[in-house]
């Protein structure tokens, strides 16, 4: 009989309609009660007091109940072996010598066979096989100690402990490595280092988890009131203030969720930055950083100056940019490449007169544009190097020409050197190069032999040759595959640095005369382009306009299609095109690319974009003349109270 049973009396009623029942205050104590000199409360079949206490009542009968081993319940492996002992003694069977001592009474037994392997598994305490008796002893006899109720099991239909939780983040992390981290990198492969490895979800940070399922359900609720959110203020042209799209707006159930997890992970940053050992550590670090690219992802208009100043303070502390960028033990991953793109972006965005000496301070970066950033390999802003070095390099010089003490001439020069590495850049040869280093990794792995099996013999060594070509073959064609498209990236990336060197270098600072050296005059007349700044920059906004409708005309491509990182050249294009009626198509064209950007980044980031694009064109319509001619960059720029990044 199992220990939580017990033998029912003989004026008990029967065992169908057995049931706990207060008895009468005149009910005698059970035994358990009587040694204790406890008041009983007569509860049956076992007294309330004693269950509360963890012990075990002893009955209302005559005679205590007491709980002993069984002597007669042996082990399979045991029988077995008292078998095998016998066979061995020539068919003799071992008998046992007699105990001495008063038999005792067995009232129940369990069976011979139901005991368990001796190898098997051993059971919790609360999930043992039942094997213990009751029996009545002499003056209650001795009992072994009562074992406290063991935590119950759960039962068909319950959950385990936190298995809510933990199915979350397994599907948050899953939908991240699907359809969050191919949007961060210009091609995505087994290779892709912002991929989560599953396996050993159970080791990263919790703060880091929270932020990824907070990331994770943004990215679904953006993407699944991507056209309710798109469609809303397309229509009036008066001149209103700018929307902010907020994700307060948005309505879902997993609304809750996400403000749950970006609380948990706010809390967590507070716990860190309390702590005078971590304050300035690796991981602080990394969760304002992911916080910055988080409000990015919420809104162009977010909290993420903040961070970014946080980041700033932090690097500081520790050294510097340089210093962190070129230690090994310094375990950040993408981190530091945010800060830096979103720092020199920032500038980007920031009129000249608000720029500071920490804008010079971004020459340092120059030197980790191969290393870190790795020419724009692992980021969803695929910059080639020479082009983001000529926009740190343009920051530069617009915060050097607020000194009215700087010389004009050298200015000049120096604007001159940065439009020539802009104009001479060879974007077709660049994405032929960057797209086979990309693609190498994972078609190689999937087709050359493992070393041991080439080495055998000269067969082998052939064979290997052969999958080699084979590999080669179709590492030219996946890159033939996608080469056209990607280059078409490269070159909006190229026409609208371009746009931003001559806006803010050449019109804004009228200095067209230096323009006209036959340096640059060889480079322009080689892709059949004038000299003059206007016709320059006309010509690089068409040759722009027509880069971005060959990417966008083939949005079909689906996973591997990457018009989906065009956010940055949209935006230039949309800066620097003339608000009037001949310009309504493109304009429209380049509206229309932005919000369907909303939902193949999961990002709300392109709607304020827009809102920011139609307020400056209403803006420089309001004069009846051209923009170009009516407002330069930092005169766009001017919107108090905004302060927007508008790149990923």
């Amino acid at each position: 009989m199992p220990p939580g049973t017990q033998l029912p009396s003989s004026d008990s009623p029967p065992k169908s309609k057995r049931r706990r029942t207060q008895a009468k205050p005149t009910a005698p104590p059970c035994h358990t009660c009587r040694r204790q000199r406890l008041r009983c409360d007569g509860v049956k079949p076992a007294c309330d007091k004693c269950i509360t206490r963890g012990v075990e009542c002893l009955g209302y009968g005559a005679q205590p109940l007491l709980w002993v081993q069984p002597k007669s319940i042996k082990t399979a492996d045991e029988a077995a072996g008292q078998k095998g002992d016998g066979d061995d003694a020539g068919g003799r069977v071992q008998v046992h010598p007699k105990r001495r001592g008063r038999p005792r009474l067995v009232l129940m037994s369990g069976p011979e066979d139901d005991s368990h392997n001796q190898h098997a598994l051993q059971l919790l305490p609360s999930q043992q096989p039942p094997q213990w008796i009751a029996v009545h002893g002499p003056n209650g006899g001795r009992r072994p100690r009562a074992a406290r109720p063991g935590v119950p099991r759960p039962r068909a239909g319950l959950d385990p402990i936190d298995y809510k939780n933990h199915k979350l983040t397994l599907d948050c992390l899953d939908y991240y490595n699907n359809f969050v981290c191919p949007d961060m990198v210009l091609l995505d492969t087994t290779a892709n280092p912002l991929r989560v490895p599953l396996e050993f979800w159970r080791y990263i940070p919790d703060v880091v988890l929270d932020m990824l399922v907070s990331t994770s359900l943004t990215h679904q609720l953006i993407r699944a009131k991507a056209h309710e959110v798109s469609t809303i203020g397309m229509e009036g042209n008066s001149l209103v203030p700018i929307k902010r799209h907020r994700m307060s707006a948005l309505q879902g159930p997993s609304v809750p969720v996400i403000y749950k997890y970006h609380q948990r992970t706010l809390m967590a940053v507070n716990q860190e930055l309390s702590k005078t050992e971590s304050r300035y550590g690796d991981l602080a670090l990394g969760i304002i950083i992911t916080l910055m690219r988080v409000e990015i992802q919420q809104s162009a208009f977010g909290a993420w100056p903040a961070h970014l100043e946080a980041a700033r303070a932090i690097i500081a502390q520790r050294g510097g940019f340089n210093r962190l960028a070129t230690m090994e033990d310094v375990y950040v991953g993408e981190g530091l490449v945010n800060f830096m793109l979103v720092d020199i972006m920032n500038s980007v965005m920031t009129p000249t007169w608000l720029m500071d000496e920490r804008t010079a301070t971004q020459t340092e970066y120059i030197a980790h544009l191969h290393t870190i950033y790795k020419d724009g390999r692992d980021s969803d802003f695929p910059c080639p190097a020479t082009l983001l070095e000529a926009i740190i390099r343009i920051n530069d010089v617009r915060a050097l020409s607020r000194d009215e003490d700087q010389d004009e001439a050298e200015l000049d020069r120096v604007s001159g050197q940065i439009f020539t590495s802009i104009a001479s850049f060879n974007a077709a040869d660049w994405t032929r190069t960057h797209v086979r280093t990309l693609l190498s990794p994972g078609v190689l792995t999937t087709s050359s032999p493992s070393s041991d099996d080439t080495a055998r013999d000269s067969s082998d060594e052939q064979l290997h040759s052969e999958s080699r070509d084979v590999a080669d073959k179709g590492l030219d064609d996946a890159v033939a595959a996608v080469h056209d498209m990607c280059t078409d990236l490269t070159k909006t990336i190229q026409y609208a640095v371009l746009l931003y060197c001559l806006r803010t270098l050449h019109m804004d600072r009228r200095t067209s005369s230096g323009m006209s050296s036959p340096q640059l005059a060889s480079v322009w007349l080689s892709d059949d382009m004038a000299l003059d700044v206007e016709s320059a920059h006309r010509s690089a906004l068409d040759m722009l306009l027509a880069a971005l409708h060959r990417l966008w005309d083939v949005e079909a491509k689906g996973k591997d299609w990457c018009g989906k990182l065009s956010f940055w050249p949209l935006f230039i294009a949309g800066m620097e095109m003339d608000p009037g009626p001949e310009t309504q198509a493109e304009r429209d064209f380049v509206c229309g690319s932005l919000r369907k950007l909303v939902y193949y980044l999961g990002d709300l980031s392109p709607l304020d974009a827009v809102s920011v694009l139609q307020l400056i064109w209403r803006r420089t319509a309001v004069g009846g003349c051209s923009g170009r001619q009516r407002f330069s960059w930092d005169e766009r720029l001017v919107m108090p109270g905004i302060r927007g990044l508008y790149f990923f």
